[in-house]
């Protein structure tokens, strides 16, 4: 991998990313990947604390691409203490700080929660992933209550195949899932991480661009100018 940009003088426009979803294999790791490579490849001093403590993917994902020469743009730490005291410590020396909380722990979601800037929340376009959005969104609503700061918090659909008819289908139903004032339960944003085999073969590498993660952190920057 070249060169990274200068460190940039401007602050971003958020410093703490949690990703996370109450069920396994919702693309929460490959998202924390992506996310913290983007803000790295922008200039910015990354941490990226993998919390899942059964899966640690973020951990292996460093050390294979360590092992295949890459240079990683950002640091990885497994998460051995409680999560907000760490992410507390790691501001004072990163710029940004992008947790997996992985799928087994709600209680791990919940506290990112208190202390993020942004929470999102990936999902695939099936029916057992769309049961858990309220579960999930329960888990981050009561975490941001105890937010002094106030949260952004998304989901967002990832293994999105436009060939079928899924991603589509399951979109309309979050969307149309409304409260008592008809406004959406649950927000979604409209950026989606399409199914790819970029994705799939980017595991153990470090790629040089971020795909659409790129389009779906322009989106959270405007949501974040909006809030």
């Amino acid at each position: 991998m070249g060169h990274l940009p200068r460190r940039p003088r401007r602050p971003p426009a958020a410093r703490v990313f949690i990703i996370g979803f109450v069920k396994g294999g919702t693309a929460k790791s490959t998202s924390a990947f992506f996310i913290a490579l983007y803000w790295a490849l922008l200039g910015y001093k990354v941490l990226a604390i993998d919390a899942d403590p059964k899966s640690q993917m973020l951990r292996q994902w460093a050390k294979k691409a360590r092992e295949r020469g890459y240079t990683m743009p950002f640091k990885v730490e497994v998460l051995d203490v409680d999560l907000r005291d760490h992410v507390k410590e790691a501001l004072e020396d990163y710029d940004v700080v992008v947790v997996d909380t992985g799928g087994g722990d709600p209680a791990l979601l919940h506290d990112g929660a208190t202390i993020a800037d942004v929470v999102l929340m990936p999902f695939a376009p099936s029916e057992g992933e769309v049961w858990r959005i309220p579960g999930t969104w329960t888990t981050v609503a009561t975490g941001a209550e105890q937010n002094p700061n106030g949260v952004v918090a998304a989901f967002f659909m990832v293994r999105a195949d436009h060939r079928t008819r899924l991603p589509r289908k399951w979109r309309e139903e979050v969307e149309n899932d409304k409260d008592e004032n008809g406004d959406p339960k649950y927000p979604l944003l409209q950026a989606e991480i399409n199914q790819g085999v970029f994705y799939i073969e980017a595991i153990g590498h470090v790629p040089a661009e971020v795909g659409d993660y790129d389009d779906l952190m322009k989106e959270v920057i405007e949501e974040l100018k909006a809030a």
